[in-house]
């Protein structure tokens, strides 16, 4: 069965929220710490391959603390080695997946378990954890796994944490995030811009993939609740916050929570969440700028795009953008929840047949209600290379796994509890999901779908993605069941 957290602050706190989850001071509980290693309202991962691994190490989890029960949200830094390694020995007997792997001497061993197998680990599985503020609405990795970036909506800011050479968590102190990680610098910025209170979506790049020598430092372009994309600088100094260095004012109605760069143009896709309209930024580096001046960098608007043929009328809501992965592609895939579907486009657009340049679609593929998040994949399957594209959906709590070339639904699994981010494990062929609803993150296995489109399984054998086993043990809020 789901336990069922009994919160005296959730019903004030969720009634509240309507009226103040904007103001940060809102946002603010001064009663318990969170109890160490326990997942509360997972919202965000990344995940780090350290050198000379093929799969990846380290997962990192953003808690939102949406219920506000502890006096702050955390970050945690999960062992996949040894994640994997518990579920594939001790959860192998578990019925439907109904198993928990636990780190050593857990407060969740205090946790009513009925029905449930629960493993607690003999090894180091949560390997740090630090303090952060409330609301995590975007985790980004930097692409040389130096830095996790949040934009984090109780502190209306961007907290950085450092990793460190085996991929430990460090922003100061041991637990609690010091203010220096949980905000940035804007002493470069023009008197008549401010930073907004509202930071959603990130995207995160090397400022060497501008043209700056390697090593020069990261760029992090904020998508905020107002429409705005503001530019910050990282420079990776000791002792130096993020720059912000300028912002783009109205890009959108309200900005998305998710922002994609193309790859063959260097320009940054940032789709409105109410609207058709896709906005498209640069930022104005490259090879000729003088490092000196990095302080001082602009970003440059472009014209952006409509999403045509949506059939929605005005409601039409677009989540998230990304672009086909295989050089010399031209597709573009983007996730809509109005309608409720994935799109399938060619990022160079349509300029000559309408009022303004657009996208039209060349395949529209159906999806249950509420699609979240999605994420592409190339897998080999008998010899042949498959993009697939996977897509969690939750309102109909499934997940979704599509063939982009063919544009067909191949496998759904469904019955999941409140599926949101996610990543996939290529070479262990599992996904790794954050179920918002339970507070869980669950490791889902791959390989009876693979092995039906190879040819592998029994007839009567199941062909959708199975859950393995979660870590935490399963805890729903009443009210989001």
């Amino acid at each position: 069965m789901l336990l069922r957290r009994k919160n005296r602050l959730a019903g004030a706190c969720m009634s509240a929220l309507i009226g103040c989850v904007s103001l940060v001071g809102c946002l603010v509980n001064e009663g318990i710490d969170p109890p160490r290693g326990v997942l509360n309202f997972p919202v965000q991962l990344e995940a780090l391959t350290l050198e000379g691994d093929v799969a990846p190490r380290i997962l990192y989890v953003a808690n939102s603390n949406f219920d506000l029960l502890y006096n702050a949200a955390t970050l945690q830094a999960y062992d996949l080695e040894v994640a994997n390694r518990m579920i594939d020995e001790g959860c192998a007997e578990a019925i439907s997946g109904r198993c928990a792997v636990i780190p050593k001497d857990s407060v969740y061993l205090d946790f009513d378990a009925a029905n449930l197998t629960l493993v607690e680990a003999d090894e180091p599985l949560l390997l740090s954890e630090v303090f952060i503020s409330s609301y995590t609405q975007d985790m980004k990795l930097s692409p040389r796994g130096d830095t996790l970036y949040l934009s984090v909506q109780g502190d209306g800011d961007i907290t950085h944490v450092r990793l460190g050479e085996r991929g430990e968590l460090q922003c100061g102190s041991v637990e609690p995030c010091d203010a220096h990680f949980r905000s940035t610098d804007r002493t470069t910025l023009a008197d008549d811009l401010s930073f907004p209170m509202g930071p959603m979506g990130l995207y995160v790049g090397t400022l060497d993939e501008l043209g700056l020598e390697e090593g020069s430092g990261n760029y992090i372009l904020v998508a905020d609740r107002d429409g705005s994309i503001s530019l910050l600088i990282d420079r990776l100094r000791e002792g130096e916050q993020p720059f912000v260095t300028d912002i783009l004012p109205e890009l959108g109605p309200e900005s998305s929570p998710t922002l994609a760069r193309d790859p063959h143009t260097g320009v940054v896709w940032a789709p409105a969440l109410n609207g058709s309209y896709i906005g498209r930024v640069i930022p104005a580096i490259d090879s000729a700028t003088d490092p000196a001046q990095l302080l001082e960098a602009r970003l440059d608007r472009l014209a952006g795009f409509n999403v045509w043929d949506l059939n929605v009328g005005g409601s039409a809501d677009i989540r998230q953008v990304i672009f086909d992965p295989r050089p010399g592609r031209h597709q573009v895939y983007l996730l809509a929840r109005s309608p409720s579907a994935l799109i399938i486009a060619d990022r160079r657009g349509d300029f000559g047949s309408r009022t303004g340049p657009g996208l039209i679609p060349t395949g529209i593929i159906d999806l249950g209600t509420g699609p979240s998040r999605m994420a592409v994949e190339r897998f080999e399957v008998d010899g042949e290379e498959l993009l697939l594209g996977f897509v969690t959906s939750f309102d109909s709590r499934d997940l979704y796994v599509v063939d982009l070339d063919r544009g067909e639904l191949l496998s759904v699994a469904a019955g999941l509890s409140g599926p949101f981010d996610f990543l996939i494990d290529k070479a262990r062929r599992r996904i790794y999901l954050v179920d918002y609803h339970t507070s869980v993150i669950s490791f889902i296995d791959l390989e009876p779908m693979f092995g039906c489109l190879e040819g592998n399984l029994a007839i009567d054998d199941e062909c959708t993605p199975t859950v393995l086993g979660t870590i935490g043990v399963p805890n729903a809020l009443e009210g989001l069941r």
